[in-house]
């Protein structure tokens, strides 16, 4: 199959870059695959500090891209789509996250030649906070695809009361894979050189007042000394708050902390060398972090907020709000129950489900179910 795909790739950081280089990687195993990118995502007037580019020593993948769709920029929806119809594909993948794009991703699609399939991928059909012709802006996009992937039911709930006769197919959202093959357990604990015999928590990621460190070690106050707390991550304070506060606790021998953001060969041995990945946090954060927790099979227990409940309802323990006794009985439920190995079994199916591979498959499965339904109108 040739595919077009339009969407963020390198130069953009973020979330949604990362996971097209990851769906473009699976894809181009076995397909021809050209990356359409946007010259301009988002105008600093309407979004300042928004328009983010990788680090240039960070480790990412570089997709090689054509980068022409200006989103405030309706001359570039047609040279944009000019240069996917000379490439002439099968089908033109897109992706969608924000009704700010309705205008450039619908309006593209209006150009592309009606024998090209165009399918779109949809995160989401509501901005944080409502924009100005959000409701347009969302009809301008379906309007003009033909099937549509949704990671989620409130999109797919979104898409119907826009499109009620939309081909619609929902897919978990497929999780980043980590770099790194997985780590025996005691090896990691002595290269990191962490205690060999405890129950080990891990606190991963830049340390914030949302994320509930000090629930965590209130918590720990109230277990006993067979538990251990690992954190790793820079704090904003140097750590002279935290160290006060674990001071004050007296829990300083059951911590131990890597006062720094690791590097991606690290991230193996952090989640090997744990047993339980604690995300008591007041929102939901970056997809990294789960991802890390699948790859590396490190289960969790989580607060109820944002797509946590949806990730690790079979891979985890959730609690309903950031509370150090809810927090507590979790722990003791996971390690008395001994809930790790049950984790890890349904990690198997889990893991297939939320690959890249599998919507993959669903691409191809709606793209024959549209040339059926093509030559059936024929004949």
């Amino acid at each position: 199959m040739k595919i077009a795909f339009l969407s963020a790739f390198y130069p953009y950081a973020g979330e949604i870059s990362v996971g097209n280089a990851m769906l473009y990687r699976t894809i181009e195993r076995n397909n021809e695959i050209q990356a359409f990118n946007f010259s301009l995502l988002y105008p600093e007037l309407i979004y300042p500090g928004k328009e983010k580019f990788v680090d240039a020593n960070s480790n990412t993948d570089i997709i090689q891209s054509t980068r022409l769709l200006n989103t405030i920029n309706p001359a570039s929806y047609y040279s944009t789509a000019k240069s996917i119809n000379d490439f002439n594909p099968d089908v033109l993948l897109t992706r969608y996250w924000l009704p700010y794009l309705g205008a450039s991703i619908g309006g593209t699609a209006k150009f592309i030649n009606k024998k090209i399939k165009k399918f779109a991928i949809i995160d989401s059909m509501r901005a944080e906070n409502n924009i100005i012709f959000e409701e347009k802006l969302n009809k301008l996009f379906v309007n003009n695809y033909d099937a549509f992937i949704v990671f989620n039911q409130q999109s797919k709930d979104d898409l119907l009361s826009v499109r009620p006769d939309a081909l619609c197919i929902e897919h978990p959202r497929p999780f980043f894979t980590s770099s790194g093959d997985k780590v025996e357990q005691h090896i990691a604990r002595k290269i990191l050189n962490i205690p060999l015999n405890k129950k080990l928590l891990l606190f991963y990621g830049e340390i914030r007042y949302y994320k509930g460190l000090d629930t965590i070690f209130k918590t720990l106050t109230e277990l006993d000394d067979t538990y251990h707390l690992l954190i790793v991550g820079n704090s904003h304070t140097n750590y002279e708050y935290e160290n006060k506060k674990i001071k004050d606790l007296n829990i300083e021998n059951k911590i131990t902390i890597i006062t720094r953001n690791p590097n991606v060969n690290e991230i193996p041995y952090i989640f090997a060398a744990s047993d339980l990945l604690l995300l008591v946090v007041e929102k939901e954060l970056s997809l990294d972090i789960i991802s890390n927790s699948f790859s590396l099979e490190l289960p969790v227990i989580a607060t109820d907020v944002g797509r946590y409940k949806e990730y690790f309802d079979s891979f985890g323990l959730i609690i309903d709000k950031v509370d150090s006794d809810l927090l507590r009985d979790a722990i003791k439920k996971y390690f008395d129950e001994k809930l790790k190995e049950t984790f890890k079994n349904n990690l198997i199916d889990i893991k297939y489900n939320r690959s890249w591979e599998s919507l993959v498959t669903i691409i191809y499965d709606t793209y024959d179910k549209l040339k059926e339904q093509e030559d059936y109108t024929t004949f």
